[in-house]
């Protein structure tokens, strides 16, 4: 499960910002020989001693993008190293880039990570509410 949801500081960035909190996967906090960790898990909803955090997965965060804003739309590329990115961007004729809304600057090995780095920055410039 861990390698389909965000990491762990991306989730604490994502709660920050306001990002829906009622998803399946989460990042809960507890005591594991004898000091307080972080473990991945599926959401419980009566535990009410350990904290947790939502861990969404790909598909729970594309939900909340747009699809196109101001006529550039949502790109995800997967390089062949593995490595991914996200980005809004405008075509012109013949699949020619004309320019980027949003161009990725950092580039991640799980989609996850890159939707939800998407997602905050949208949010912090003001594209998402």
């Amino acid at each position: 499960m861990k390698k389909f949801c965000v990491d762990l500081e991306i989730a604490k960035e994502l709660k920050e910002a306001g990002f829906l909190q009622d998803t399946i996967y989460v990042w809960y906090r507890c005591y594991s020989d004898g000091k307080l960790k972080w473990f991945h898990g599926i959401f419980d909803e009566n535990d009410k001693v350990n904290k947790q955090i939502s861990a969404p997965c790909s598909d729970e965060i594309l939900k909340e993008l747009p699809f196109e804003i101001n006529g550039y739309v949502l790109e995800i590329i997967r390089y062949e190293n593995g490595t991914i990115e996200a980005d809004y961007i405008r075509y012109g004729l013949i699949d020619e880039i004309t320019d980027y809304l949003i161009q990725s600057k950092e580039l991640f090995y799980k989609a996850p990570n890159a939707l939800a780095r998407l997602w905050l920055y949208l949010k912090k410039e003001g594209y998402i509410k």
